[in-house]
C-alpha cells in the first residue's frame, strides 16, 4: 500500500465513522446502523493505519492452514455482506423511483413523535406529502400511525395537525392511530380504504430507504403500490440506510 493510498482509506475510514456518529451527538439514540457503521469505518482506519502490524498478522495467519481457513472464511463472509449491500442497495434506489401520475390513494406512513412534535423524517415525510397534495387537489391521504413510547398523541394525529394547519383540508385526511409497524400502517389504511370507498391504488408515502420494504410488504397484501419517496436528511442518511438493510433481511427471512 503506498503512502498516498493509505492516507486516502485513513481519511476515508475516519470521515465514515465521524457520519456515522453525528447522529448520535446531535440526540439520536444510538442504533444498529450507528454500530454497524462505526465498526466498519474504524475498523478501515485502524487497519490502514497500523497497516505493518496488518499486513504482519495477515502473513502469520497464511503461515499455518488453520490460519488460511480462518482468512478464507472471513473473506467469504465479507463477500457476502458487501454483495448483499449492493444488491439491497440497489432494490432500495429501485424501489424510490417506481413512480407514476395515476389517481391514487396516498398512505403517509407515521416516523417518532416526541411528545406532540413530529420527528425530522415525520416533517420531511409530511412535506413531501404536502406537496404532492399541493399539486393535485383532488388527491386524498390517509395518515397513518399509533401512539408509542415518548408520544403524547398519535403520529397519525400529529400528521393530520401538521398538513391541516398548512392549508391541507381536513376533508381530504383520514386518521389511522392503531398501527405500531410497516405491515400494520398498510394493512389498517386498507381497512380504511375499503370502508370508505377510496382508490385502492396507493402511493406509499415514506423516505426513500423505507420505500422498498414498505412496497414489499404491500405486495404481500396485494395491493397496487407506487412510491412517494420524501428525501432524507444527509446527516441521517446512512445510519438509516444501514438499519434498513437489516430490517428487509428480518422481514424476508423471518
Amino acid at each position: 500500500m503506498t503512502a498516498m493510498v493509505r492516507i486516502f482509506f485513513m481519511i476515508l475510514g475516519l470521515l465514515g465513522t465521524v457520519w456515522f456518529l453525528i447522529p448520535v451527538c446531535t440526540g439520536l439514540i444510538i442504533n444498529i446502523g450507528n454500530i454497524t457503521g462505526v465498526l466498519v469505518f474504524a475498523t478501515l482506519f485502524l487497519c490502514s493505519w497500523q497497516k505493518d502490524r496488518f499486513a504482519a498478522w495477515i502473513a502469520h495467519m497464511r503461515s499455518t492452514a488453520s490460519g488460511s481457513t480462518v482468512l478464507a472464511v472471513i473473506l467469504t463472509i465479507l463477500i457476502m455482506i458487501f454483495c448483499t449491500a449492493g444488491y439491497l442497495g440497489y432494490e432500495m434506489t429501485r424501489a424510490a423511483l417506481d413512480s407514476d401520475e395515476e389517481d391514487r390513494t396516498l398512505v403517509l406512513l407515521g416516523c417518532g413523535v416526541y411528545g406532540e412534535r413530529p420527528s425530522l423524517m415525520l416533517v420531511e415525510r409530511m412535506q413531501k406529502a404536502k406537496q404532492w397534495m399541493d399539486a393535485h387537489p383532488d388527491s386524498v391521504c390517509i395518515v397513518s400511525g399509533g401512539q408509542g413510547p415518548g408520544e403524547s398523541i398519535t403520529e397519525a394525529e400529529a400528521m393530520y395537525r401538521w398538513l391541516t394547519a398548512r392549508g391541507i383540508s381536513p376533508q381530504r385526511l383520514y386518521q389511522e392511530g392503531r398501527s405500531t409497524s410497516t405491515r400494520e400502517n398498510l394493512q389498517y389504511s386498507l381497512e380504511i380504504i375499503r370502508s370508505e370507498g377510496l382508490p385502492e391504488k396507493i402511493r406509499i408515502v415514506t423516505n426513500e430507504f423505507h420505500e422498498f420494504r414498505a412496497g414489499t410488504i404491500a405486495g404481500k397484501l396485494h395491493l397496487d403500490h407506487t412510491a412517494l419517496p420524501a428525501p432524507t436528511a444527509w446527516w441521517l442518511f446512512p445510519t438509516y440506510v444501514v438499519r434498513e438493510m437489516y430490517a428487509i433481511l428480518y422481514e424476508r427471512f423471518f
